[in-house]
C-alpha cells in the first residue's frame, strides 16, 4: 500500500489535499508504532516464558551433576540413582 508523496508546495499552500495525505501517513505510523509495541511485548512474554522454562531445569542440572561420579579412565561420568 503506497502513499502519494509529500510535497513541499502542498505543505506550503496548506490544501486540503495535502492534509488528507499527510492524515493518511500519520495512520499508517500510529499502526506501524501499535505494531512495535506489540512485538516488545511478545517478546517480553517469550523471555520471561523462557527464564521459566529453562530455570528449573538448571538448577536440576546443577543437582544432579553433584551427585555423579566420575568413572576410572573414561570421560562420562555415571550417575548415583537413590
Amino acid at each position: 500500500m503506497g502513499h502519494p508523496p509529500l510535497e513541499f508546495s502542498d505543505c506550503y499552500l496548506d490544501s486540503p489535499d495535502f492534509r488528507e495525505r499527510l492524515k493518511c501517513y500519520e495512520q499508517e505510523l500510529e499502526r506501524t508504532n501499535k505494531f512495535i509495541k506489540d512485538v516488545i511485548k511478545d517478546g517480553s512474554a517469550l523471555i520471561s516464558a523462557m527464564r521459566k522454562l529453562f530455570s528449573p531445569s538448571e538448577s536440576l542440572f546443577s543437582v544432579s551433576s553433584q551427585e555423579c561420579t566420575p568413572s576410572v579412565g573414561l570421560h562420562t561420568a555415571y550417575c548415583i540413582s537413590s
